[in-house]
């Protein structure tokens, strides 16, 4: 995948720090800023969780710093050229079954990073645990908070053909994943909004 892409965000890599420079051996001509989701005095049952990462080509003529969050849940990288300024946001927000208390935490957390780069281009991207079409607690706050911030939701773009991004058991289907950007790029910038299967 990381073929046919400049910029690349991964949710749930389930990496601990210390295994986090792994993610450089995935392909050599891609550097990364990652997050694990837990930390490592953690005893952990089961399986591990969480995590993101951003990863992006290095040789694309651009200049990249990464932001740094505060959080095991968001990744960020603020790239530049000679001609934009974009900040990327990477996330794995709480499900819906968890407090509204922690994903308005994240949210907080977003826009604190956000007010911090007003001069770029936004996208947010990722595991935001919420479908559009749902009408829930946090599929509130987030509509609220694109508002405020004036981020719109690929989900509502025209261009869009995912009809889910998450089945369970091949009964319950929702699209949980989604990018959220600012207007001007909602409106200029998108070409095409699918899902791409690799099997």
């Amino acid at each position: 995948m990381l073929n046919d892409c400049d910029i690349f965000c991964l949710q749930e890599h389930w990496l601990s720090s210390k295994q986090l420079s792994d993610l450089s051996s995935i392909h050599d001509g891609f550097v990364y800023a990652a997050v694990s989701g837990f930390g490592d005095s953690e005893v952990l049952a089961g399986r591990p969780y969480g995590g993101c990462a951003i990863l992006w080509r290095a040789n694309v003529n651009m200049q990249s710093d990464l932001v740094e969050t505060h959080s095991t849940r968001l990744c960020a990288v603020r790239f530049e050229s000679a001609s934009w300024k974009l900040l990327i946001v990477n996330v794995y927000m709480p499900c819906e079954g968890s407090s509204s208390e922690e994903f308005c935490e994240q949210l907080a957390c977003i826009e604190g990073i956000i007010s911090q780069y007003q001069d770029c281009h936004i996208v947010l991207c990722g595991d935001f645990n919420v479908d559009f079409c749902r009408v829930r607690p946090h599929t509130d706050m987030l509509n609220e908070f694109c508002i405020k911030l004036d981020l719109c939701a690929s989900a509502r773009h025209a261009k869009n053909e995912i009809d889910y991004t998450y089945n369970f058991a091949m009964k319950r289907f929702n699209s949980l994943d989604h990018f959220v950007m600012s207007s001007v790029l909602f409106d200029s910038a998108v070409d095409d909004i699918r899902v791409l299967c690799r099997c």
